[in-house]
């Protein structure tokens, strides 16, 4: 990892700090030797230290001072992450109040688990054992997603990051755990949990929507935007074509932001604003929503008008349009009633569960059977189990529409990872390979199509396969450049 050069004024080690989150990172570190045995001690150091040590620290060893012993004791782990946060510029008041219950609940539930006192121990004293430790029991004390458990630990990474900046601590112990954002666990069955609609699943769904969501759907899908950014879109984000951009475009620069019940229009997630080139269709779907209204009004809104709630939309629109595209007429679901002639009473008495809290049902049965009128048919959410080509066979959410446009959008082998990743606002590249790395096309077929194209080759030369050459009967008597040169 280190290494001694022989230098006009004696030995020096040299190496890369190692320590990730430091601002020397990556950057080479030189300790002057007098000697060479004070070069080889100091060698043998940093390779202990595996390099996470600066040529300040190693030449404070090296001479026999402690670089921590006149060093004021490390902040606890409570007591930093309140001064760090504050000091946040660029998050929004709804995530900086969610950061803080975050941390909180950090604290609360690791206070008397074996991974100890999380909030009294101080920031040096954690190791990449303890950051899993606590993704741990934050997953199986509060029973919460894999997704959800990478959010607390992104906070975690955030707050040990900025220790290691400030000079508090050399490493973030979150770089030494072997935490996985959004990992599948062990005993999973591997399903993604993201839904790709094909473009036939998408239109079924469509028209099993309330009419007057449908343009709704169509911009979510073709925009790709979250849902608080598509639901807090204005006519002054629409921008027409002119003689400088020919093509129709948008701004997507707002969403809905909440402070404990108050709700707000702010920046975009992570502050990734966007003006994006949208086709003709979609430019007029959103044009003829924003007719007649304001610029600074809403143009998919409620019923009564007004902020677009996620809960109701889903509760209301989605989960009913959902479950009927997946009813198929030829196969309904099964009625929830049976035949029963002696069937008397209640409807609770056989059964029957009102919908909310799942008391038993008070009506009467209908006679010949142990349902009441209420009760009978398929159940709201009973779908059907066939295999027909025409019902959708999966169970999407309403993000799944923006990850359907991820997915159609690689689908053309033309577009860019970094377009993608600008048309839907990641904050770098690097999420979009993240989360959608098994949908990007493979480049190897065209980069061999470059390379071809770049020595004047033809690259759409066919190529003998090896099992075609093998059968040509005159195969073996055609000689190999090598053969042909040495002849």
């Amino acid at each position: 990892m280190a290494s001694i050069e022989t230098r006009a004024s004696g030995p020096r080690v040299v190496w890369r700090l190692n320590r990730p989150g430091h601002p020397l990172h990556q950057k080479k570190q030189h300790l002057e030797c007098g000697t060479p045995e004070a070069a080889a001690e100091a060698k043998e150091l940093v390779d202990a230290r595996r390099g996470r040590i600066t040529s300040d620290e190693a030449e404070a060893i090296v001479i026999g001072i402690d670089p921590d012993a006149a060093q004021p004791a490390k902040p606890k782990f409570s007591d930093w992450w309140r001064e760090w946060l504050p000091t946040k510029t660029r998050i929004g008041p709804g995530t900086r109040l969610q950061y803080e219950r975050q941390l909180l609940l950090v604290e609360g539930l690791l206070a008397e688990t074996p991974a100890g006192a999380v909030g009294d121990r101080t920031l040096d004293r954690f190791s990449g054992l303890d950051i899993g430790a606590i993704m741990n029991v934050l997953k199986q004390t509060r029973d919460i997603t894999n997704g959800t458990v990478t959010r607390y630990y992104s906070v975690v990474y955030s707050v040990f990051h900025a220790a290691v900046r400030q000079g508090h601590i050399n490493a973030n112990p979150c770089d030494d755990s072997d935490f996985e954002r959004d990992q599948v666990a062990d005993d999973d069955d591997g399903t993604e949990d993201h839904v790709y609609l094909s473009k036939e699943e998408f239109w079924l769904l469509h028209s099993h929507t309330a009419e007057e969501f449908q343009d709704f759907l169509e911009a979510k899908v073709g925009t790709g935007a979250r849902f608080g950014e598509i639901t807090a879109l204005q006519p002054r984000d629409l921008v027409p074509p002119s003689k400088r951009h020919p093509r129709p475009r948008l701004w997507i620069r707002r969403a809905w932001k909440r402070v404990g019940g108050t709700w707000y229009i702010g920046t975009t997630k992570g502050r990734q604003k966007r003006l994006i080139t949208v086709d003709e269709s979609l430019f007029e779907l959103l044009a003829r929503n924003a007719d007649g209204k304001a610029p600074d009004q809403l143009i998919f809104t409620a019923k009564g008008g007004g902020r677009l709630n996620h809960s109701n939309f889903v509760n209301r629109v989605w989960n009913r349009a959902v479950v009927q595209a997946r009813r198929c007429q030829l196969h309904p679901p099964q009625p929830q009633e049976r035949p029963l002639s002696e069937a008397s009473g209640s409807c609770g008495m056989y059964g029957g569960r009102l919908k909310r809290g799942g008391a038993p049902c008070q009506n009467d049965v209908r006679p010949g059977f142990d349902r009441c009128s209420w009760h009978s048919g398929p159940a709201s959410d009973a779908v059907s189990n066939c295999e027909c080509a025409d019902v959708l066979h999966v169970q999407p959410t309403p993000h799944d529409l923006r990850h359907t446009c991820v997915a159609w959008l690689f689908a053309d082998p033309a577009v860019s990872v970094i377009s993608v990743s600008r048309y839907v606002g990641h904050a770098t590249m690097a999420v979009t390979d993240t989360v959608y790395g098994g949908l990007m096309p493979s480049s190897e077929a065209t980069l061999a199509d470059a390379a071809a194209r770049a020595r004047g080759r033809d690259a759409d030369a066919k190529v003998m396969l090896l099992d075609e050459a093998s059968s040509t009967p005159d195969a073996a008597a055609t000689p190999s450049p090598q053969q042909h040169k040495a002849a």
